[in-house]
């Protein structure tokens, strides 16, 4: 087996009677471990062995030996070749042909609404372009649960129209709005609130501006106020509501899916990958790439078992001086300054994709729990989605434990060094995992017949039984992921249909159901024990947060946690207040998305006096444009606008075609055909990555379309009408740009100081946690004091001889204070590491693994031009993110290794501290430091405000950390020959070989290989941000306010 982290290659015929040698095989028969679908795709060569299983004469002609259509020859084997009946059949179940149906289905009623009751240009406009915005924009994937959420926003739009119709109220009924000068100040006035909800949330600020903005100007033409209120805003209203229902009903009932069932499937899909990678780091554990690697490893592993002993004490001491000498050498890190970037491991790439998973979580609870038949309680998927990134970041500690050509015997020169084998290590790792896996799998198959389970453990007391307990799980990983992936891919098959076991009548399956206990029976497969108030909040769930949303809760708890959270933390004090007005990027973009809306409004509200010019102009789309393409950052901006820009002249081009035509602009059957068409087309073509720009393409064409009709039909299809809303969008577009310019904020800029801020939070959890060991390893007892079995601190001989020596009053003293402790806080294996322990893993997953996750999706979501080349994105992004991952993986690794129990004794001691950290405590305090000063030079490094005097403390960080190592493993190795020339012969030696135990040695090599890997990691990424020529580029240029380049 050709086995390498990261990706195997299996050759099918290596494991057949087929006599012919894996190097023959072409590459159509080899599959891709890293590909989970190639598994069922694979291609398998017939041999006659196998016919001779089947009762198959080979003499006799085969019936699939003839040409038919379907099939191809690759030299003796034939392989499947799709027609296009599986072309079709594939189309028809597929994502693109189920959204293409709804935004087709969706607009086909909206122009149903629009042709059969005639109404006003404006709620037509809503009636008919509302359902794609929600199918399209608004959904984050394609199931029912995303619809309803969509539609529940859509219906957040209405609370625009009515603070716009309150303000217009308000300001007419105080005099307000007869003075056009007037009125644009208490406009402006409104728009701040507007600014606030926009930098706290993305879609109620843009919802609230754009629809208060077109009740102001409608309203210039329509007077009293009361007929403002029932013949626009409430016309308008009833427009957003048709939207919210037509949302609902495409997205449930044509061709819907649940985000309930799409949880298990992914669930399975993400555990299958994850195990490939787990094969391929066990495949790369036990087999090594060449035979003179196995010789030398062979070669290795008996010299150690003859020179060694458990703790070391027979290496000789030529040996062991060598060893020590090439490991403190200088020259030893030259690799560290020159070495290559490493690729990001295979399973660095499940990250996102878990992360992109977790929105389901979000989606589900508004669907109804009858909707799919599934009555899985969705509290019970959170637990199993944290388990599943635990298992992924297992699995790429085990891949940075691999990592090297030579990564065994580079373990086994420290085995030498340091007198312990490393393999208890790996193997209590790969039981950990292979235990992860095999309890996630069977923990899935149970949710999905509606069964609680927990997640099984790994609870052995020896080497040999966990090795035996690993090999059982690797088993059951490898099924139980198989299994679990199958399940879910029957039950996404037969999701309209009754499920159940095959073969099994339903009056059998429920009387089966009924025997193991109260449970609940439900289409045939649920079961759910609950009672009828948990049953019924269930129920109402998903009713409840609909209404909440379209109520405008989510509105109106926003001034609520301005004023609670944000004005204290921001503007609490006068320094606060300054370093918010410099620095505080959500404070800026408020200020421009006001000066924007604001801006825009006092310069159209004057031109509605005219009301030709308005008419002829109009302006409404110049307004729109400019809060719906203002983003946060500038090259987001400009993505959003060119889209817009050119999907308004490309579909509205073709919407204006088909206005001119007298036959079918007078036809409403024919118009309502080619919108849907349009729509179809629009929505199977519209990818994840080109969403954005599907759906202006629909709107503009609708728009030009629908909206034009009137009773008499062609009568607005004129080439200025077109022309002036192209270079109405092109005007709003460029004022969005130029106020986005205005101390500018980029992609790459905010991904490179995220990742700054995560480098220099896993070099602080990776101190804290280092030294986090020393304290427990401290509290665990001194030189006289050792742990029994229970976990209680007892009392040595030595101790007591000494203790008897003293007075007796003195004696009986400490006696009483020791009983006293003893009696109330008794010593726990770690005594202190519980707390300590489960915040570091908070923090690893908050600081360094979901700013990460949540970078590579920002990325891959907002950057769309520059993959196409329009664009520029440096690669010191992509070139950050991948170092940033191994830094994960390393601070994982430290923090398993510092959490790993005792599996050979059962027993912790201070033998670790007493023998080498309390005598290295200067030595590991300085390497410490100066790999937290790394972090925070690296951060400063990748903040957009870095200048070159930054480079110069970066180098000085990498020298004082490269010292700080070499005198800390300097001071490791003179501790070791002291030990073992004069130590082991005095009492404290022979007291502190007497009490340690062979887990206080794994433990303290895991640590120290942890550590060392850290610091590796840390000093080979410093170095390549310092050979970066963008980023010297970046800190030499110009600044102007708050240091920001203004030059890009």
């Amino acid at each position: 087996m050709a086995a390498q982290v990261g990706q195997t290659v299996v050759p099918l015929q290596a494991a057949s009677a087929d006599p012919t040698p894996p190097e023959s095989v072409s590459a159509e028969t080899k599959i891709s471990i890293a590909d989970p679908r190639s598994l069922a795709s694979a291609p398998k060569r017939v041999t006659r062995a196998d016919l001779a299983a089947l009762d198959v004469d080979p003499s006799r002609p085969r019936p699939w030996t003839s040409k038919s259509k379907g099939h191809r020859m690759v030299g003796k084997r034939r392989l499947w070749k799709r027609n296009i009946l599986d072309h079709t059949r594939h189309f028809l179940l597929s994502p693109s042909f189920q959204q293409g149906a709804q935004v087709a289905m969706g607009v086909f009623l909206g122009g149903l609404f629009v042709f059969v009751r005639p109404i006003t240009f404006s709620l037509s406009f809503l009636a008919t372009l509302f359902v794609p915005v929600g199918i399209l924009a608004l959904s984050p994937d394609r199931h029912a649960g995303s619809r309803i959420m969509a539609a529940a926003f859509l219906g957040l739009m209405s609370w625009g129209l009515i603070f716009g119709a309150c303000l217009i109220t308000v300001a007419r009924q105080t005099g307000v709005g007869a003075y056009t000068g007037s009125l644009v100040a208490f406009s402006i006035i409104f728009f701040f609130f507007t600014a606030v909800m926009r930098s706290m949330n993305v879609l109620v600020g843009i919802f609230i501006a754009i629809f208060a903005g077109l009740i102001i100007l409608i309203a210039q033409f329509v007077y009293p106020a009361y007929l403002l209120w029932h013949a626009v805003t409430w016309g308008l209203i009833r427009g957003v509501w048709f939207s919210v229902a037509m949302t609902i009903l495409v997205g449930t009932c044509v061709l819907a899916s649940s985000a309930r069932e799409a949880i298990a499937i992914e669930l399975a899909s993400h555990l299958m990958h994850a195990g490939h990678a787990l094969s391929a780091v066990a495949s790369h554990l036990m087999q090594p790439k060449s035979q003179d690697d196995a010789a030398r490893l062979r070669k290795a592993e008996d010299y150690l078992q003859a020179a060694m002993s458990i703790d070391g004490l027979d290496v000789p001491e030529v040996l062991m001086e060598a060893q020590w000498k090439h490991s403190t050498d200088a020259k030893g890190d030259h690799s560290l300054r020159h070495a290559d970037d490493p690729a990001v491991r295979t399973i660095g790439s499940l990250r996102p994709a878990m992360m992109g998973s977790k929105v389901l979580l979000k989606t589900a609870p508004f669907e109804p729990c009858w909707f799919c038949g599934c009555r899985v309680p969705l509290d019970a998927w959170g637990p199993i989605f944290a388990q599943t990134e635990a298992f992924a970041t297992r699995i790429s500690v085990l891949e940075a434990l691999l990592e090297g050509g030579e990564a065994l015997l580079q373990e086994h020169q420290l085995e030498v060094a340091f007198g312990v084998s490393p393999l208890p290590c790996f193997r209590e790792l790969l039981g950990v995992v292979a235990a992860s896996a095999s309890g996630l799998s069977s923990l899935i198959g149970n949710m999905a017949k509606g069964r609680p389970s927990q997640i099984c453990n790994v609870a052995t007391d020896s080497a040999e039984g966990l090795r035996k307990q690993a090999r059982i799980t690797f088993e059951q990983c490898h099924k139980g992921t198989a299994d679990a992936y199958q399940r879910g891919q029957h039950a996404n098959m037969l999701q309209m249909s009754p499920q159940g076991d095959p073969g099994v009548k339903p009056a059998a399956a429920a009387s089966a159901a009924q025997s193991e206990g109260p449970w609940e029976l439900r289409d045939g497969r649920t079961l759910v024990k609950m009672d009828f108030k948990k049953r019924l909040k269930m129920e109402l769930e998903p009713f409840i947060m609909f209404v909440s949303i379209m109520c405008g809760l989510p509105m109106f708890m926003i001034p609520k946690d301005v004023f609670q959270k944000v004005v204290p933390r921001t503007f609490g004090s006068w320094s606060m207040a300054w370093n918010t007005i410099r620095h505080n990027r959500d404070f800026h973009f408020g200020v421009k998305f006001y000066m924007a809306t604001a801006g825009t409004m006092a310069v159209l509200l004057p031109l509605t006096v005219h009301y030709s010019y308005i008419r002829q102009q109009s302006q409404f789309y110049l307004f729109v444009a400019v809060p719906a393409s203002l983003m946060e950052r500038a090259d987001a901006t400009l993505t959003r606008g060119v889209l817009r820009l050119t999907m308004t002249a490309a579909a509205g081009a073709l919407g204006y075609v088909v206005m001119l035509r007298p036959v079918v602009a007078t036809n409403t059957y024919a118009l309502s055909v080619i919108g849907s068409t349009v729509g179809f087309l629009i929505g199977v073509f519209c990818t994840s990555t080109f969403k954005y720009a599907g759906f202006l393409a629909i709107l503009a064409f609708n728009s030009l379309v629908y909206n034009q009709y009137s009773p008499v039909p062609g009568s607005h299809g004129k080439t200025s009408y077109f022309v002036v809303r192209v270079v109405d969008y092109a005007i709003g577009i460029g004022i969005a740009f130029v106020i986005s310019s205005i101390a500018p904020w980029y992609l790459a800029g905010d991904a490179l100081q995220r990742l700054g801020v995560s480098f220099e939070a896993s070099t602080k959890i990776a101190a804290s946690l280092m030294r986090a060991y020393c304290e427990e390893v401290e509290q665990l007892g001194w030189e006289g004091k050792r742990q029994n079995s229970q976990g209680h601190l007892q009392v040595t001989q030595a101790e007591e001889a000494k203790e008897s020596a003293e007075p007796a009053k003195k004696q009986g003293k400490e006696q009483k204070k020791k009983k006293k402790a003893a009696t109330v806080k008794p010593a726990a294996s770690k005594p202190n590491l519980g707390s300590i322990g489960s915040l570091q893993s908070k923090d690893i997953a908050t600081q360094i693994a979901d700013p990460l996750g949540a970078t590579f999706m920002q990325v891959g979501k907002e950057a769309v031009l520059w993959k196409h080349g329009l664009m520029t994105l440096p690669d010191t992004v992509a070139i950050s993110l991948s170092r940033v991952q191994v830094t994960l993986e390393r601070v994982a690794l430290l923090f398993m290794m510092v959490r790993a129990p005792a599996f050979v004794t059962g027993k912790f001691t201070c033998a670790p501290y007493a023998a080498m950290l309390r005598p290295m405590k200067p030595e590991l305090d300085a390497m410490l430091g100066g790999l937290e000063q790394l972090g925070k030079a690296v951060a400063r490094i990748l903040h957009e405000t870095s200048s070159l005097q930054d480079f110069e403390e970066l180098q000085a960080s990498v020298n004082s950390l490269e010292a700080a190592r070499h005198a800390a493993r300097d001071r490791i190795r003179r501790l070791r020959e002291e030990f073992r020339s004069t130590g082991q012969h005095t009492a404290e030696g022979q007291q502190i070989m007497h009490a340690s135990s062979e887990d206080d040695w794994f433990r303290f090599f895991g640590v120290l290989l942890a550590l060392g890997k850290m610091c590796e990691r840390s000093m080979l990424s410093a170095n390549m941000l310092l050979e970066n020529k963008w980023l010297k580029q970046r800190a030499g240029r110009s600044r102007i306010w708050r240091n920001v380049s203004y030059i890009w």
